[in-house]
């Protein structure tokens, strides 16, 4: 196991971990049978009132839906506390650098895939392939399987999602804009992140990108990104963090625009 190796890990350490992660498995297949269906419906259910036209019922819907997220969330806050109370500060830092070393990846794809002009059913498969592959992933034991799942996923949605057209597009756009693919917030996944910091913050980009999309002018849009951008400085990032980030405003600033005039 890559984690015990490089942590180096007593005999008792390897033993409480590896019950911590059984935990967390039990916890994360008993989330995906309880709400798995519901995450599901609600999705659907989004996209109908969007369709329809109906705001309260959206509102509504999206709250659900995020009371939801929050709750899967936490088992990985949960996780990430009972790790704490077992390895020194510098043994959970490597620790979270480890599990989370494909989300850099995943986030930047991810984040590509969502400027794609993407229908309301494209969206919906898009949600169900990775509410999976992120359930399977928790289940993994090794990062490479971890990886691997979320790779696979990623390829799904190439194949069986996307438009030929789409994936072109894609792909030159992963080619020219490198590691900030996503677009929204530049520089952003270059701080040093934590595996929960990018969780976050791929939950606020995917709340701003669905509701730029339901903006009826292109100022309305920018104030999304642009109150999206504050609620990461002000809630998700460290002082330090922040002070980095905010040098890459003119850039952001610009990309918000670029963003509120493709939504």
């Amino acid at each position: 196991d890559r984690l015990v190796k490089e942590l180096a890990l007593t005999e008792d350490k390897q033993k409480q971990v590896s019950q911590i992660f059984d935990t967390q498995k039990q916890a994360v297949e008993n989330w995906q049978k309880e709400n798995g269906d519901k995450l599901k419906d609600i999705q659907k259910q989004i996209a109908d009132a969007k369709q329809a036209g109906d705001k309260d019922k959206l509102k509504d819907l999206q709250q659900q839906r995020a009371k939801l997220v929050e709750s899967r969330v936490a088992l990985h806050e949960n996780l990430m506390k009972q790790l704490g109370d077992v390895l020194t500060p510098e043994q959970l830092a490597k620790a979270k650098t480890i599990l989370g070393q494909a989300a850099d990846k995943v986030v930047d794809v991810m984040g590509a895939i969502h400027q794609l002009n993407l229908s309301d059913d494209q969206k919906n498969k898009i949600t169900e392939i990775m509410d999976k592959a992120r359930a399977d992933a928790e289940k993994a034991t090794e990062p490479a399987d971890k990886a691997k799942i979320m790779k696979d996923a990623i390829e799904q949605i190439r194949s069986t999602v996307l438009t030929d057209e789409q994936r072109k597009k894609l792909q030159g756009m992963l080619k020219d804009k490198g590691p900030d693919a996503g677009g929204e917030f530049p520089g952003i996944m270059k701080l040093d992140l934590t595996e929960d910091q990018k969780t976050k913050i791929l939950a606020v980009t995917a709340t701003a990108r669905e509701d730029a999309a339901k903006a009826d002018t292109p100022k309305a849009k920018r104030d999304i990104f642009q109150a999206a951008r504050q609620k990461i400085l002000s809630e998700v990032l460290t002082p330090e963090q922040k002070a980095k980030w905010d040098k890459n405003k003119p850039l952001a600033d610009a990309s918000v625009t670029k963003q509120a005039e493709k939504n």
